[in-house]
């Protein structure tokens, strides 16, 4: 096993080092360069509520629809009647 697989690197190794046939001549590309790759700035989000309270905030929101104040209930106006299994 160890044998075979010295075998494989070594016809790997000697595969890359020729070149392949077939084109001639042909002018090369450059490569181009890449921009290197550094830290980019996220700009901080602005805070649209900084000179409100929260109050108003609240309110804001109630206005909309999208809070519901609720209303207590007190559980007396409820009737519990327990059921056992069997009885």
């Amino acid at each position: 096993m160890r044998q075979e697989l010295k075998n494989l690197k070594l016809t790997v190794d000697q595969e890359k080092g020729k070149k392949k046939k077939g084109k001639k001549g042909g002018k090369k590309k450059k490569k181009k360069k890449g921009k290197k790759g550094g830290k980019k700035k996220q700009k901080k989000e602005k805070d649209l509520t900084a000179d409100r309270t929260i109050e108003s905030l609240y309110e804001e929101l109630v206005q909309e629809g999208l809070l519901i104040r609720h209303v207590q209930h007190k559980a007396d106006g409820f009737h519990w009647r327990v059921q056992l299994p069997g009885h």
